[in-house]
């Protein structure tokens, strides 16, 4: 507990996760995801199927994904619980047993019924989200949030939306560009192009000599073209 601001202090380390471990990674630098770690196949967690669904709640139920399809390339960490949350602390089983029964279960709320809400009550019974509290506090989620507005929880919703806009339109633009690269790089175009690009290196000077001897002929054929044109010109006027 931080004494002066009255808030909970958790700690976290980014190390390998166990069955039945609290989980969760940070998204875009602004806030973290939750979840109960069971396996590398089966991370049961509060979202969307597509993305957090942070600001469309219509679209989140407690799922079960992957931990790779969780973490969306983040780092994972492991909840470090305090000798006060030891007492609370579920059995393993216990904390499957209670994940996998709410899967398919609906109500999500980013202020009162949220990931680190649903992770909370699985492993100590507790319905709490720290990073709410934080927020209600006029403090950031995260330490590295404070450049959002938390002057008021609209406001936070307002600069989270920008935000969120922002780096996901940015994450679909890299993942599009990984795409295409890699359809192209497969491509029949893409092998030849390569080819030709490995022999090019090997024969530079012959390349450069091509080069300039290409460009003299071009020079050559525009001169004599505009010699042409203009002797028409001069034709027709004659002619006139």
């Amino acid at each position: 507990m931080d004494h002066e601001t009255g808030l909970m202090e958790e700690q976290w380390c980014t190390c390998a996760p166990k069955r039945g471990d609290h989980i969760r990674v940070v998204r875009h630098g602004l806030y973290s995801h939750h979840g109960i770690y069971i396996s590398k196949e089966e991370v049961i967690h509060f979202s969307g199927t597509d993305s957090d669904s942070v600001l469309d709640w219509s679209k989140c139920a407690v799922i079960s994904t992957s931990l790779e399809d969780f973490l969306r390339g983040g780092t994972v960490q492991v909840k470090i619980y305090s000798p006060e949350e030891q007492k609370d602390l579920y059995p393993v089983e216990e904390i499957v047993d209670y994940a996998r029964f709410s899967l398919g279960s609906r109500g999500y709320h980013l202020v009162y019924n949220n990931c680190e809400h649903f992770a909370n009550v699985c492993t100590l019974g507790r319905f709490r989200s720290v990073q709410v509290e934080r927020v209600l506090s006029g403090k950031p989620p995260l330490e590295s949030t404070e450049d959002l507005d938390f002057t008021s929880f609209s406001g936070f919703l307002d600069s989270l939306e920008d935000k969120l806009s922002e780096t996901e339109q940015m994450e679909k633009l890299a993942r599009l560009l990984e795409t295409v690269d890699a359809k192209y790089e497969d491509s029949a175009l893409g092998r030849y192009v390569k080819k030709v690009a490995e022999e090019l290196e090997e024969h530079t000077p012959e390349i450069e000599e091509f080069q300039d001897l290409v460009s003299g002929k071009l020079v050559t054929a525009k001169e004599k073209l505009i010699a042409r044109v203009m002797q028409l010109l001069h034709n027709e006027e004659e002619n006139s």
